[in-house]
């Protein structure tokens, strides 16, 4: 995965609420810090990223399609640090949910993944009402879900 592509996931992931504003600028300034000629638009990016979120957020944006950066390869990516977060016990089935409506909102995914999220989100709302299945199936099936990346 080249640099564009893991600056676009850390947008996408702010985005989300995967990441926070906080980890997005530590990692834009190490980025800085660690290349000798730094792209101006990470540099602008952090120093936007205190008083306007939404200015750096895209900022980032329009570097990462100026540079012909992969879409694809960003989704499955931040897709699997889902994957890896709820393995971890870093985050709630809920959070995890929450975080595929939000990508589901910002990004383009195929019909499938697609119906796969609402079902999910669906279905977890109606079991944490007792409306309709239980919350165990929903976890499997996120589960199941989730483990492709």
């Amino acid at each position: 995965m080249n640099l564009v592509e893991q600056i676009d996931i850390y947008r996408m992931g702010t985005l989300c609420g995967i990441y926070s504003k906080e980890e997005l600028i530590g990692f834009l300034d190490k980025i800085i810090v660690d290349l000798d000629e730094p792209p101006y638009e990470i540099i602008e990016a952090s120093l936007a990223c205190n008083s306007n979120l939404q200015d750096a957020l895209h900022i980032l944006k329009e570097y990462f399609y100026g540079n012909n950066g992969d879409d694809s390869t960003v989704n499955k990516q931040l897709l699997h640090i889902i994957s890896e977060k709820y393995q971890v016990n870093e985050i709630t089935l809920e959070d995890s949910i929450y975080y595929l409506d939000q990508l589901m909102n910002e990004v383009n995914l195929d019909n499938e993944t697609i119906a796969t999220i609402n079902y999910l989100s669906d279905g977890l709302y109606l079991a944490k009402q007792g409306i309709y299945g239980d919350v165990e199936t929903i976890k499997n099936d996120f589960i199941e879900f989730i483990s492709e990346y």
